[in-house]
């Protein structure tokens, strides 16, 4: 499976030992970053957003159900859906997890195209 990540799964953030050493390639998905409850970030795809910055990895489906408790627990309308990943200029699908609804109160969106964990 190819997996977009974003967030907390990239190098030098706190999940990033998840997808560690698995075979990644420089992308961008189209959208915009949110911010919800203790630093968790999330991606609201968007045509008429921001390329966002992540890499798109191979990983096998055990790896992500357990990254589906990870990213999902506790944080409101996160899913793992399709994304239109763009990696060395071409389009590739992949998935990630993203809002699936309406940001709840107390998320923000920020002006940024590549998360920060700050």
């Amino acid at each position: 499976m190819l997996l977009f990540v974003y967030g907390t799964s990239l190098p030098g953030q706190p999940d990033h030992r998840w997808v560690k050493g698995l075979p990644a390639t420089a992308a961008t998905v189209r959208g915009w970053l949110w911010r919800g409850p203790r630093n968790r970030p999330a991606l609201e795809p968007s045509d008429a957003g921001r390329p966002i910055h992540g890499f798109v990895v191979e990983i096998e489906d055990a790896r992500v159900a357990v990254l589906d408790l990870v990213e999902t627990a506790g944080e409101g309308p996160l899913g793992r859906r399709p994304v239109r990943a763009v990696a060395n200029l071409r389009p590739m699908p992949a998935e990630a997890w993203v809002l699936t609804g309406k940001a709840p109160r107390g998320w923000r969106r920020l002006e940024t195209d590549a998360w920060e964990g700050r």
